[in-house]
């Protein structure tokens, strides 16, 4: 398990690092709260889901952003492992954020709805798949031109799809 875990978070950090490198060299737009371009998001964290015995795992993600419009589509894949069972769950989510604060760090809120695909996999049993309605609200701290920080509850309608969700990100 702790394996897994320091592999992700190298991989996490290689994928984020790459992503502020391109957008270092080919521009992009300055992050919510920014009156230019839709822009792409990249982020890593950690899930932790709250109502199970699963333990946290690695969150992966990639949202869509229009500033003009506040708004968001997103996809993102969310892990949880326990000892005889693992859960992972694929969403589509969109939803609209407002800027809180402007300034150097500014922090930004919002909410969205999608759906998530869950399947659960259990040793000796078969798989199980389901797709049930998901909701996510949320804040988020703006770092400099490019990079972001975000806390956010997930409801992904399943004890081991619901929970916080902790990342850091680049805009690009």
């Amino acid at each position: 398990m702790k394996t897994r875990v320091i592999v992700a978070v190298v991989l996490g950090a290689l994928l984020l690092s790459a992503g502020a490198a391109f957008a270092q060299v080919y521009g992009g737009s300055g992050g919510p709260g920014s009156e230019a371009n839709p822009y792409l998001r990249l982020k890593a964290g950690w899930f932790q889901p709250s109502d199970s015995d699963l333990d946290g795992d690695i969150a992966l993600g990639l949202e869509y952003v229009v500033p003009a419009q506040q708004a968001y589509l997103g996809v993102d894949r969310l892990h949880a492992t326990g000892t005889d069972t693992e859960s992972t769950t694929w969403s589509l989510m969109g939803g609209v954020y407002r800027t809180a604060k402007s300034g150097t760090y500014p922090v930004y809120y919002g909410a969205g709805v999608g759906i998530a695909r869950e399947t659960l996999e259990q040793v000796g049993l078969p798989d199980d798949t389901r797709t049930r309605f998901a909701w996510e609200a949320g804040v988020g701290l703006q770092i400099g031109r490019k990079g972001f920080a975000e806390i956010h509850y997930r409801d992904g309608g399943s004890d081991a799809n619901r929970g916080p969700v902790l990342c850091v990100g680049v805009s690009y």
